[in-house]
């Protein structure tokens, strides 16, 4: 049997690649060219529900379709859908939300918080691994109603969510993005706000310290190197979030021992400084690539020293104070470019100051507390990396030194510090850089501690060992949520 296949064109003409309606000579730029005088064209017709149910991942740049309920042509320009002809979203445009901390959290998901807007009809969260937003979890952006959306389905890793507010009506735009709130999904202990909790110990085969140094990358915190009395310590420890496990990692081809500095650039760990009390000091600097599991010497400091306080901006590696093998207290700002692989003396610190708490926020570098010739010191200042001036801020509410300088959400913390005559507390305390003021938080459920050291990862603080200051170097493990 043999089949007939008919194709029939009713006043379609192609040539080559162009397609003629009604015409017989299409223009020459033109693939598609419709002629007539009776007649208009019908563009796909959605309502607002059914144009908001279309995934973003599935709409291009161009898109167009009538909206029946606004009885307008939109267009879709690459993040929301906008008049055609007008180029606008809406003549009635909401404030940006505010993006609230994330509840609910487990081992797969949890659940997104933000305010409510006037004049907001629904809102739409964007979930990423990127803290930039430059890809987006599938099916996000999500559109909703509420002030709340669980977020489900997700495996291990730190996640960053954002909202912003559509108007009501066809006249209403769509707002700015929020701010950005960092939510750790991991199997852990539940966490209520501004709390401790105790984690597995690590185990015995890691030796007990202080003075030692810890790093996150990722959903890894690493950790290692300080003392232990005389003893010095070389080795290198990497915990994970994900499965809890500490395994052992390949050691820097020179002793590094108590009071170095570390900081973290684009994903790989710089230690320097330090052998204390091993001596001598040294000037040396290694950079450690988790993905190689390998240490890289890297530019030397511009002196031999320890006690320095690292910190980065993501972009630089700062090193702020120490002492030197003479025993001078430094007031020296050293910053780190991996580019060139050089060292920038910067703004001299407004005093001379040994194990100061250095963290980066928003712009500005946070430090507090340290030692000199003068004793201990509750001094604070801001250094403004742009301007590259340093400004007094409130004082801590007490004197100490060598303590852990953090930043999380919006908020500058100080774990594990000494205070006078070789003392230890359990009370830290968080600079609110809003309102220049210090707050204790919650009393550190481990006994009185020095050198609580640990790293952030997704919002929440892991640190442990230290010293006790009296005869004992706990080996242990903490989670603080704040």
């Amino acid at each position: 049997m043999r089949y007939r296949i008919v194709l029939v064109l009713v006043g379609l003409l192609m040539y080559g690649q162009r397609v003629g309606i009604g015409t017989s000579t299409p223009e020459n730029r033109a693939r598609l060219h419709v002629e007539d005088t009776e007649r208009g064209i019908i563009i796909p017709r959605l309502t607002t529900a059914q144009r908001d149910a279309i995934p973003p991942a599935d709409l291009t740049v161009g898109v167009i379709i009538y909206n029946r309920d606004c009885h307008r042509l939109e267009w879709w320009d690459g993040s929301k859908w906008v008049w055609v002809l007008t180029n606008t979203s809406g003549a009635s445009t909401p404030n940006p939300p505010t993006a609230q901390p994330a509840t609910g959290v487990t081992a797969t998901g949890f659940t997104a918080n933000w305010t409510a807007v006037s004049g907001a009809s629904s809102y739409q969260l964007a979930v990423s691994r990127d803290e930039n937003f430059s890809t987006l979890l599938p099916g996000y952006p999500v559109t909703t109603s509420g002030t709340s959306y669980v977020v489900s389905g997700l495996s291990c890793g730190v996640y960053y969510y954002r909202v912003r507010a559509q108007g009501q009506g066809c006249d209403g735009g769509l707002s700015g993005w929020s701010n950005v709130q960092t939510v750790l999904v991991a199997n852990l202990p539940a966490c209520t706000p501004n709390s401790w909790v105790q984690l597995p110990n690590p185990p015995a085969t890691i030796p007990l310290r202080n003075n030692h140094v810890a790093a996150a990358v990722g959903t890894k915190i690493y950790m290692g190197f300080g003392n232990r009395g005389i003893l010095c310590l070389n080795d290198w420890w990497e915990w994970d979030v994900c499965t809890g496990q500490w395994t052992q990692r390949a050691s820097p081809p020179a002793m590094v021992g108590g009071l170095p500095f570390c900081f973290v650039i684009d994903g790989k760990v710089y230690v320097g400084g330090g052998r204390h009390p091993c001596g001598p000091l040294t000037d040396a600097v290694y950079r450690y690539d988790p993905s190689t599991n390998t240490w890289t010497p890297v530019a030397s400091l511009p002196q031999a020293l320890h006690g320095g306080a690292g910190a980065s901006d993501g972009r630089y590696g700062y090193v702020l104070g120490g002492r030197t093998a003479a025993g001078s207290y430094l007031n020296t700002l050293y910053r780190y470019d991996p580019v060139s692989n050089s060292w920038t003396t910067l703004a001299s610190y407004p005093l001379n100051v040994w194990s100061p708490a250095l963290a980066y926020l928003n712009g500005s570098l946070y430090a507090s507390q340290g030692a000199n010739n003068s004793g201990y010191t509750p001094a604070s200042y801001r250094y403004d990396i742009a301007s590259n001036s340093w400004t007094a801020i409130a004082n801590a509410p007490v004197v100490g030194y060598e303590g852990c300088g953090v930043s999380m959400n919006g908020m500058f913390y100080n774990f594990g510090f000494h205070t006078p005559g070789n003392a230890c507390t359990n009370q830290f305390y968080l600079y609110n850089p809003a309102s220049n003021s210090w707050s204790a938080i919650a009393t550190f459920s481990g006994g009185q501690r020095n050198n609580l050291v640990g790293a952030v990862i997704g919002g929440r603080f892991f640190g442990g060992f230290g010293h006790d200051c009296a005869s004992t170097y706990p080996r242990d493990w903490w989670m603080y949520c704040p």
